[in-house]
């Protein structure tokens, strides 16, 4: 869309031999300012999907090396067995 009204706007400059202006600046002007800023925007998000990647890509590989990090942890809702006294023995059971 850009490009096709650039072209034109370069045609009707070559056939008035004047610029076309928009807000009082040549609008190619503009145009070429709206193409770099769109052409930056683009390589950013480039930029973060390939570092989002690499992240992902090392986690992956640290899990294959050492485990996942959530087997290690334990979970809130289990509880740890409590001993118990039962006549002469003792018991480990989950208290309630």
């Amino acid at each position: 869309m850009v490009e096709s009204l650039t072209s034109k706007v370069k045609a009707w400059e070559l056939e008035r031999k004047i610029p076309f202006l928009h807000d009082i600046a040549p609008l190619l002007h503009t145009l070429e300012e709206y193409t770099v800023l769109r052409r930056e925007r683009e390589e950013e998000k480039r930029r973060s999907r390939e570092q989002k990647r690499l992240q992902e890509q090392f986690a992956a590989d640290q899990e294959a090396l050492y485990g996942s990090r959530s087997a290690i942890k334990r979970s809130p809702w289990v509880r740890a067995p409590v001993p118990i006294q039962y006549g002469d023995g003792l018991f480990f059971g989950y208290g309630g």
